[in-house]
């Protein structure tokens, strides 16, 4: 009796009404730990549609990758499988910053003897060009990320595994001898949702994550040492040693109430860790719109979505800051997505050739607080192979 009893009240939180209770656990719990100092970034991987669509995907996913955006969703994808798919992503910084250190290996390379020559008037007319073109490039990182993934989804439930290694580079013009800076960071991360309607409308999920994350410090390597951009990416990448590990859970709520219409909410990151340190919390919502096809423009397969982040409001950002809105459709063969992330124009288009696709985004980050405050720019283009 005693039993039955302690299930039945388990299972009223499994409902439409007993839910609420639970997530506002979920934002007590997590408004606490998210104050904390030190606490690690989101364990992430954006979707290529969804940045495409200015980031607007918790009420808008449609494939395995709703995993990481808002796990209710799997209620809506069925047989998905990605193996792999395969993202490279540069930021505009990155070009430059790679692009002036190819062009000045020779300079890097004969600085020693640059320097030792200021007596010579040439010499010190080419140390003194040479110091002078670094300047606009000092102390901009140029950032890299390279976003593996495989995954598998039916109905209600999906599994995948994915990296994220970021590398970065900037140029330093120093004091007396120009450096070349770059760390990076890699997550490994193995995740498993589970989604359960509970009425008509409503549809409950829960995606639980696990984490190994490797970060190397701060690499430095002097101007004379310096044969190229590999000279900085490889050691970077070979000083990934500090592993710390922990868990990752999110929860997140569909409502449709009507068949066009989803409402999604999710809570990222709940009571989640690692190697100590708490992650970064975030409270989403997110609205979307469907429709299946506009015959006379040959567009089918539609959404137009729109999200807002931090409703706890603990980063102090701007409110369009927080702001993703965007639309996606499908034109015979291509993908075509283009939206407002965070103040910022976004544009992709996919070519699906059945199990082949091939995605490009173009889109912008907010560094600072607002809108506008400091931009930065990001090209990302993915390969997959999947059904």
């Amino acid at each position: 009796m005693f039993r039955k009893r302690a299930k039945n009240s388990i299972l009223r939180f499994l409902t439409p009404r007993g839910f609420p209770f639970v997530l506002i656990l979920a934002v007590l719990f997590s408004s606490r730990s998210s104050t904390c100092a030190g606490s690690h970034p989101p364990v992430f991987r954006p979707d290529m549609k969804a940045l495409g669509m200015g980031g607007a995907y918790v009420a808008a996913g449609d494939n395995a990758n709703v995993l990481v955006y808002n796990p209710a969703l799997l209620s809506r994808v069925g047989f998905d499988l990605v193996i792999p798919s395969l993202r490279l992503r540069l930021d505009d910084n990155f070009w430059d910053v790679a692009n002036f250190i190819v062009d000045h290996q020779e300079d890097f390379a004969h600085f020693d003897s640059l320097y030792a020559g200021q007596g010579d008037s040439a010499s010190l007319e080419n140390l003194e060009e040479f110091l002078e073109e670094i300047t606009p490039y000092e102390d901009r990182w140029g950032k890299s990320r390279f976003a593996p993934m495989f995954s598998l989804s039916f109905k209600h439930f999906g599994i995948g595994i994915f990296n994220t290694t970021d590398i970065w580079i900037k140029v330093d013009k120093g004091i007396y001898n120009p450096k070349v800076y770059g760390q990076a960071v890699s997550d490994l991360v193995f995740v498993s949702g589970y989604s359960q309607p509970v009425s008509d409308k409503v549809t409950l999920g829960v995606t639980g994550k696990y984490v190994s994350r490797r970060t190397s410090g701060l690499v430095q390597i002097g101007a004379a040492n310096l044969g190229g951009t590999n000279e900085v990416l490889k050691p970077a990448y070979n000083n990934l040693r500090k592993d710390e590990r922990g868990i990752g859970l999110d929860l997140g709520v569909l409502y449709a109430p009507k068949p066009r219409l989803d409402f999604g909410f999710v809570m990222t990151e709940v009571l989640s860790q690692i190697g100590g340190r708490s992650i970064s919390r975030n409270l989403k919502a997110g609205v979307a719109y469907r429709w299946e096809t506009l015959p006379w423009l040959s567009l089918r397969n539609g959404v137009v979505a729109a999200d807002v982040e931090d409703l706890l409001f603990t980063s102090g950002d701007s409110f369009f800051k927080q702001l993703h809105v965007g639309a996606a459709t499908t034109l015979f063969v291509f993908d075509l997505r283009a939206g407002c992330n965070r103040g910022y124009l976004s544009a992709g288009i996919g070519l699906n050739l059945y199990i082949f696709n091939i995605d490009y985004v173009y889109y912008g980050e907010e560094l600072g607080t607002y809108p506008g405050h400091k931009a930065e720019w990001y090209h990302a283009l993915e390969l997959a192979v999947g059904w």
